[in-house]
């Protein structure tokens, strides 16, 4: 999984006229109204391997799609497998990577 995350971010380094820092910081801004969904992110690594920031990730553009009362009860695949989908099938992002 590390080596796949890493692939990602040196192709959306490479085609997006961005840095790091400033695809975390966006990210944290994106994602500062779901911490009482247990977001909190830190990094591009372990704040992501539960699934919960994608999932809520995918809400903050198409909130209609995600049902975020389920999101406790769903395990970590679970919420990666749908956050992917929801995210093909909404925003027209394909999956580069496995839950």
């Amino acid at each position: 999984m590390p080596q796949i995350m890493g692939a990602t971010w040196i192709l959306i380094l490479k085609y997006q006229n961005i840095n790091r820092q400033q695809l975390l910081d966006w990210v944290k801004e994106q994602l500062a109204p779901y911490k009482e969904n247990g977001v909190s992110i830190n990094n591009f690594t372990d704040s992501w391997t539960n699934g919960k920031a994608f999932l809520c990730l995918v809400h903050s553009f198409v909130a209609d799609a995600v049902d975020l009362t389920k999101l406790e009860s769903m395990d970590e695949y679970s919420r990666l497998s749908t956050a992917f989908s929801l995210a093909q099938q909404h925003l027209a992002i394909p999956p580069i990577l496995e839950p």
